[in-house]
């Protein structure tokens, strides 16, 4: 059985939280990042990341991203 998974990674942009999205793609792993600009949505798409723009310290942008009801 085939099970397919998905990650809300939060720092997918940049540094560490960057290298763990890349290790995750790597592993065939989804992986969903709440972003604040368009510029880095561009960026993490590029590497194979599933973009959502948001404001991090927004209750209600965190909990529709997780869910996948993104903003």
């Amino acid at each position: 059985m085939l099970i397919s998974s998905s990650i809300f990674l939060a720092g997918a942009s940049r540094g560490v939280g960057q290298e763990i999205a890349k290790y995750l793609i790597a592993q065939q792993i989804q992986v969903k990042a709440l972003l604040r600009t368009e510029a880095a949505a561009v960026v993490a798409k590029a590497m194979g990341v599933y973009p959502i723009l948001g404001d991090a310290l927004n209750v209600t942008d965190i909990e529709q991203a997780i869910l996948g009801n993104e903003p």
